[in-house]
């Protein structure tokens, strides 16, 4: 019944973006997790690359009890 906050931002490779944020989101609610909460943040791309800025992801989940 705990808590489990991920913060998480998706990247690019090769000009295209890799949603990494939402495999993991899909991944823990398979595990049995539930959303309570998601926030987007905005996000600045690495300073040495040329990147465009992606939002950033603060999600809020509780493992149900078995």
């Amino acid at each position: 019944g705990g808590l489990f906050l991920l913060n998480c931002k998706d990247f690019q490779r090769d000009g295209r973006i890799m949603p990494v944020t939402g495999w993991h989101i899909a991944t823990l609610t398979d595990l049995g997790f539930v959303v309570i909460d998601l926030r987007t943040l905005p996000a600045a791309g690495l300073p040495f690359t040329s990147a465009k800025p992606l939002s950033e992801l603060v999600v809020v989940l509780r493992k149900e009890r078995s």
